[in-house]
């Protein structure tokens, strides 16, 4: 809170932004409405940008129901929401209690060769997914950790280029997904129904037009949907 008030004492327009949170659970960021001040006013009165920040590990982050970086030791809980389940949780607890403030995945990646993540080619397909999904969610702003690094170690390996700048597959698949989102639509897309629950299907806008993207976990498999004259 002093912090806070300095920073707008300072600069009425400068925006103050959280912590980073390790995790998007609602139990991270809940104290932040929870907490009273003696004269009513709550923390979350204080931050213009709620930042929390994630990684799947070796799990697939569409099933990952544990964030290595955030519960260091043990396992989820029977019954633990998933990533997904975990950001439609954070974006209606921001409804409720933090309205019209955006909240930003500050710091997400995936390690390669170290304890928390696999080699460089499921980096390059999980990091795309684990942005759109925070996107499709309604997550404002999605930063990546990190830009070089490849020593197997704690997130220190989880870098989209090598110790020695060469690129890694991350690098591409993760500009090409910047390319491709040029002219998206701020706020959530929706997911389209599948029969097969490894398929995800997301519709967004781009450029006023319906702009699909879809993968599928693990296996080959055909979309089977429909979706009319498209490009």
């Amino acid at each position: 809170r002093l912090g806070a008030e300095g920073v707008k004492r300072a600069d009425p327009s400068a925006r103050v932004a959280t912590a980073g949170f390790a995790g998007v659970g609602v139990d991270r960021v809940d104290g932040l409405y929870r907490h009273v001040y003696a004269n009513g006013k709550r923390p979350v009165d204080f931050a213009d940008i709620l930042c929390v920040h994630y990684y799947s590990g070796k799990q697939q982050p569409e099933v990952a129901t544990l964030d290595r970086n955030a519960t260091r030791t043990g396992d989820a809980e029977p019954g633990a929401p998933t990533y997904p389940e975990s950001l439609r949780q954070l974006m209606d607890w921001r409804d409720d209690f933090a309205p019209g403030k955006p909240i930003w995945l500050t710091e997400t990646g995936n390690d390669v060769g170290g304890p928390m993540g696999l080699g460089e080619w499921e980096q390059g397909a999980k990091i795309p997914r684990v942005t759109m999904l925070a996107l499709a969610a309604g997550i404002d702003k999605v930063f990546i950790y990190r830009e070089c690094g490849s020593t197997p170690a704690q997130h220190a390996g989880a870098g989209l280029m090598r110790d020695d700048d060469t690129y890694r597959a991350s690098w591409f698949t993760f500009a090409t997904l910047i390319r491709q989102f040029v002219g998206v639509a701020p706020g959530r897309a929706w997911r389209i129904a599948h029969p097969d629950p490894d398929v995800w299907v997301h519709v967004w806008m781009r450029d006023g037009k319906p702009f699909v993207t879809a993968w599928t976990l693990g296996k080959e498999t055909d979309l089977g949907l429909d979706l009319g004259k498209c490009e």
